[in-house]
């Protein structure tokens, strides 16, 4: 099983000695499920409450995509990362954003799939990708963001 399928379907997290405490929910969650804050780091509250506000709104629905969301976030983010934007895009997954030390970085999660974006404003180099080289990379690049 690839680290991507494990962020989807396993939620083992593997940054912190403490686990990110979430509700237990049945796949499809119930309509009203929320996620639980907990943990140290500085991004997850936020994080946390953005998708329960994504996942209760009116413009589609996000439950299933919200929950895997939480648990890419918690194998796939440093503890000590950046706090990102989290908004839901046209096609029903979730992006996670950052503007920040000359990179523009966007993690979506769908159902089923996790893609990576990343460039370099001073070079104007690029990458995508959902593979798990593209995870790391992206995890390596928050550690560093985060210091």
């Amino acid at each position: 099983m690839s680290i991507a399928e494990a962020a989807l379907f396993e939620f083992e997290p593997v940054m912190s000695t403490r686990p990110v405490q979430l509700s237990v929910l049945t796949s499809p969650p119930p309509k009203n499920f929320r996620l639980h804050e907990g943990g140290n780091s500085p991004w997850l509250q936020y994080v946390v409450g953005r998708l329960n506000e994504i996942a209760h709104s009116q413009h589609g629905d996000y439950s299933s995509v919200a929950l895997a969301s939480i648990r890419a976030a918690a194998v796939f983010f440093p503890e000590n990362a950046p706090t990102p934007s989290v908004v839901p895009s046209e096609d029903d997954c979730i992006q996670f954003v950052w503007h920040r030390g000359g990179y523009d970085i966007e993690f979506e999660v769908g159902h089923g799939d996790l893609s990576v974006w990343i460039s370099n404003r001073e070079t104007g180099a690029s990458r995508s990708g959902n593979s798990e080289e593209d995870h790391l990379m992206l995890r390596n690049l928050l550690q560093t963001l985060g210091n």
